[in-house]
């Protein structure tokens, strides 16, 4: 009598059919991680935001008796009466110093406050780089 010798390995259709079935895998993971990353970014960029906007307030809130918000290094940044329809000059300079960011982490392009000197509405170039938007119906990413 002989004996069957054991064959050892894979066949080619076998291995075709694990590669089609990881491709498959890869091809729905792959966008679905690049969503999730994306809206990370987006998340960061509305949390830096929304230390600006505070960081906005204080600025807007500290000078309403004086129309005047000193800097720590005496700078005064003269935001006037409000309501406001537009960022005051030093604008910038100050939300930086508040949030402790070097330099021009910060921008804000666009700035408006009711009569009470509340934020009703703002456009923000964040540290992390892109625009947000904000106004009553929430935060949008450019």
């Amino acid at each position: 009598m002989l004996k069957k010798q054991g064959k050892k390995g894979f066949t080619l259709v076998e291995l075709i059919v694990v590669i089609v079935i990881l491709g498959i895998l890869i091809a729905i993971a792959v966008p679905a991680l690049i969503g999730y990353i994306q809206r990370a970014q987006d998340q960061g960029a509305i949390t830096e935001a929304a230390t600006g906007r505070t960081a906005m307030q204080s600025v807007i809130s500290g000078s309403m008796a004086t129309g005047t918000f000193y800097m720590n290094d005496g700078q005064a940044v003269v935001v006037g009466a409000p309501p406001l329809a537009a960022p005051p000059a030093g604008i910038n300079a100050a939300v930086n110093e508040l949030v402790g960011v070097d330099g021009t982490g910060y921008e804000v392009t666009a700035l408006e406050t009711n009569g009470s000197g509340v934020i009703t509405s703002f456009t923000i170039k964040v540290p992390s780089g892109p625009v947000v938007e904000w106004d009553d119906t929430g935060y949008f990413v450019q």
